[in-house]
């Protein structure tokens, strides 16, 4: 029985009683005259004669009680004792596990909340370096290239060797600005931003069957508006990660690719026909360089009070399935 919270007398023999770590065989309580029946309201109650009590000790501290009591006079036998003693400890092991689990929960809802605030921090500073490749790296080679064209049209250039140089470093900055575009635009895609989820996935979808050489089938049904850009970034990030597992990893030769929604969920599915592999805890993924993009899909999912599963064999191909909270984009947002 738990601790009582505002016993109704404090007494010494109360004291001796709920304070004792060691259990206590208390026989003819009417008639010792140690014990205040007002002290224990249970046994008053219950018109409790005799009785024993084993304190549930966790960490050194007593946590509970474990007391049985009888409405008339009883001799606890030593069996019982022991049966009794057995009983608390198993209870005091249970309170422990318990506490433990408690623990667990609490160490993982803290974990998921940095987690989510990494994440979050993690997107805000890919559309920072990307604002940044966009206006400034981009306008500078925009500027030096402009000034090269005008050196080349205003110098009377006689060696062609001289020429060729020109050449060579407007391709070099044709290259660098599509390169920055292409940087930029992976950090944080225009067509997400303006767009939303679903004109994104498809894009995406295209450009990795192109760049790869490989079927993708993408259907979505249920999302007919903008969503939450949280869940819109994460989502496009899991699914990219996906493509990009599918691209090394998978020799696959066909990709389906599902954005399912409904009033409550959005269920994003992607699976491919590739080799597949044998499944093994999350955790063990973390130190292992071709399982850290499993890792942070999990979490990008957590991280929006969502679930990811990962199903996969050899020779079966794999599939993820994400299910997060259907969150719509605010009117004002």
């Amino acid at each position: 029985m738990p601790l009582p919270q505002e016993p109704f007398r404090l007494g010494a023999f109360y004291k001796e009683i709920v304070g004792s770590k060691e259990p206590i065989v208390m026989q003819d309580l009417g008639t010792n005259p140690k014990f205040l029946i007002d002290e224990f309201p249970l046994f008053k109650e219950e018109h409790i004669v005799s009785a024993a009590r084993f304190p549930l000790v966790v960490d050194k501290e007593i946590r509970g009680q474990l007391v049985v009591g009888y409405r008339q006079h009883h001799e606890f036998s030593s069996r019982e004792l022991r049966l009794l003693s057995s009983l608390a400890e198993k209870s005091s092991i249970a309170l422990a596990n318990a506490q433990l689990y408690d623990n667990l929960l609490s160490r993982e809802r803290d974990l998921e909340a940095l987690s989510g605030a990494r994440v979050k921090a993690q997107e805000e500073e890919r559309r920072r370096i990307a604002r940044e490749i966009h206006d400034s790296l981009g306008q500078i080679l925009t500027a030096i290239k402009f000034n090269v064209e005008i050196l080349e049209d205003g110098a009377n250039f006689q060696n062609p060797e001289d020429l060729q140089r020109i050449a060579d470093i407007k391709g070099l900055l044709d290259s660098s600005m599509a390169e920055a575009r292409e940087i930029s635009y992976n950090l944080m895609p225009s067509v997400l931003v303006d767009f939303g989820l679903v004109p994104a996935l498809q894009l995406l979808c295209e450009q990795f069957s192109n760049r790869n050489n490989l079927k993708v089938n993408f259907h979505t049904s249920g999302v007919d508006s903008r969503l939450d850009p949280i869940v819109e970034v994460g989502l496009y990030r899991i699914a990219q990660e996906a493509l990009n597992n599918i691209a090394k990893h998978a020799e696959a030769t066909e990709v389906n690719a599902q954005l399912i929604g409904d009033d409550r969920t959005l269920r994003l599915t992607i699976d491919d026909d590739g080799k597949g592999f044998r499944v093994r805890s999350f955790e063990l993924y973390r130190n292992d360089r071709h399982g850290m993009g499993l890792v942070s899909m999990r979490e990008r999912a957590i991280s929006f009070n969502g679930s990811f599963a990962l199903d996969s064999r050899p020779g079966k191909g794999t599939e993820i399935i994400v299910e997060v909270p259907m969150i719509r984009k605010e009117a004002h947002g």
